[in-house]
C-alpha cells in the first residue's frame, strides 16, 4: 500500500469518531487517492495524508515522518 492508502485505512480501523467528523470517509479516500497520483513522490505522499488526518480537525491526530518516528521511539507512545 502507499501512504496516503495507508493512513486512510489505520485512520478507518482506528479512528474513535466514526462519522470522521461528518465526512464522506470513503469520498475522502478516493479524493486523496487521486491526487497522489502515480505515488512516485514520498514527500507529496506525506504531504497529502497529513492533510487527510487534518480534515478530521482533531487536534490530536496526525501523521508524522519517518525521522520525527525514530525520535519518538525512544518514548512509551500509543496511537495511530
Amino acid at each position: 500500500d502507499n501512504v496516503v492508502d495507508e493512513v486512510w485505512k489505520l485512520t478507518d480501523k482506528y479512528y474513535i469518531d466514526a462519522t470522521f467528523q461528518n465526512q464522506d470517509w470513503n469520498a475522502v479516500r478516493t479524493q486523496y487517492q487521486t491526487l497522489d497520483g502515480d505515488h512516485a513522490d514520498t514527500a507529496k505522499s506525506f504531504a497529502l495524508a497529513s492533510k487527510l488526518v487534518a480534515s478530521l480537525g482533531d487536534k490530536y491526530s496526525r501523521v508524522i515522518n519517518v525521522d520525527t518516528y525514530s525520535k519518538y521511539q525512544r518514548f512509551d507512545m500509543v496511537g495511530v
